[in-house]
């Protein structure tokens, strides 16, 4: 594969792979603005609201171990296939539950397919794309994520309220089967193996000390973006909010991302990936506590900035990471990660946050989320960017 395209070539199939990677985020996030209604429907609280998300991570994590096991014998192209049809047919699945123990069982294989994803794609794109171009690239990519918090409360906003709930699922379903159609008219690069996922290609990444930087420093960043969305609709349904309002302030709130993220990739490439990481691990940790102190008439003007720096760390965090391996190494190297910060971020923070809230000291959890930054900012500080900086 000629990796030396100009950028404006190669942007096509950065966004196909970012439209599928925008179906994870449906999966494992689109039914967030539901989750009040979700509570009544399939009557649950506020803890196994939680615990559905620890069980998404469970799923997602095994696709992205089982991603690692098989790319070995099955080329990327053809697992990211599988992995959004694999999610079509869940969503349809989805919108026929009728208890919890139906939708909790759906949601963890729809994960898994989800899970199946990311190392292939990361793989692929580093491939396709010039190295000189991974910080934009991965910043467009890194849209998805953001897209899906401003659409699935619009989402909400337009199915729900006309033809109820399980439409929301059957309108993922429709557009994860056209997408995977398009995947196979024009396959996204992706024509290649992994390496094997065996002992010493483990040993190789786990022997690096910047890969469990990047570890402690992703979970506690896709905790601030996603765990802390996941949540949100329970919290501002406590304090007050109507539905139609929540969903209002979720879409409003995540607006900036989707300008400002791309602008991440250019920063990252300005100022090098490790400072991008370091500041924003700093600021998002600075906002996300805010979330539990600002009174209510307040808090939208936080959460327009709150979810800004997570967004922005993560095209810095997948370009450190490509840097660390070669091409055949990556999606090891991701299905590695991801597990990790999966279960740390998406896992335990909203179960974290289900409990207080549970307790009725929500508020109170986002500050923790929000201090436990600065835990993160001394080994991101003297293992990744004193390194960068000095080979600058």
């Amino acid at each position: 594969m000629d990796n030396n395209k100009n950028f404006v070539q190669t942007l096509p199939i950065v966004f196909l792979l970012t439209s599928v990677y925008l179906v994870t985020y449906g999966m494992r996030v689109g039914f967030s603005p539901i989750l009040p209604v979700l509570e009544v429907e399939l009557n649950f609280g506020h803890a196994l609201a939680g615990n559905i998300f620890l069980f998404i991570a469970i799923g997602y994590s095994t696709g992205l171990i089982s991603n690692a096991m098989v790319g070995a014998y099955l080329r990327h192209r053809v697992l990211i296939r599988i992995s959004v049809f694999g999610m079509s047919g869940i969503f349809l699945l989805l919108s026929l539950s009728h208890h919890y123990l139906h939708f909790l069982i759906c949601i963890v294989f729809g994960a898994f397919f989800a899970g199946l994803y990311l190392p292939s794609a990361m793989a692929s794109l580093t491939e396709y794309v010039a190295a000189k171009d991974w910080n934009k690239a991965l910043a467009i990519h890194e849209l998805a994520p953001n897209v899906i918090f401003v659409l699935s409360p619009l989402l909400t906003q337009i199915l729900f309220t006309r033809f109820g709930w399980r439409s929301l699922f059957l309108f993922w379903a429709v557009f994860a089967f056209l997408i995977g159609i398009l995947i196979c008219v024009r396959p996204a690069g992706g024509n290649f193996f992994a390496a094997p996922f065996k002992k010493e290609n483990i040993e190789k990444v786990f022997s690096l000390k910047a890969f469990w930087v990047l570890v402690c420093a992703s979970g506690i960043c896709i905790g601030a973006e996603i765990g802390v969305f996941a949540m949100l609709p329970l919290y501002l349904a406590d304090l007050g909010l109507e539905l139609a309002a929540a969903n209002e302030i979720l879409m409003y709130s995540r607006m900036l991302t989707l300008v400002l993220t791309p602008i991440g990739g250019y920063v990252a490439d300005r100022f090098g990936a490790a400072f991008t990481v370091f500041w924003a691990i700093f600021l998002s940790g600075i906002f996300t506590a805010f979330v539990g102190i600002m009174a209510k008439q307040y808090i939208l003007y936080v959460l327009l900035l709150q979810p800004v720096f997570s967004a922005i760390f993560f095209p810095a965090c997948f370009s450190l990471l490509s840097k660390l391996v070669d091409v055949s190494m990556r999606s090891v190297a991701i299905a590695l990660l991801a597990p990790a910060y999966s279960i740390l971020g998406f896992g335990l923070v909203p179960v974290f946050l289900g409990l207080m809230g549970k307790y009725n000291h929500f508020s109170q959890g986002f500050v923790i989320i929000g201090i436990a930054h600065f835990f993160v900012l001394p080994l991101v500080y003297f293992v990744l960017y004193k390194k960068e900086k000095n080979k600058i």
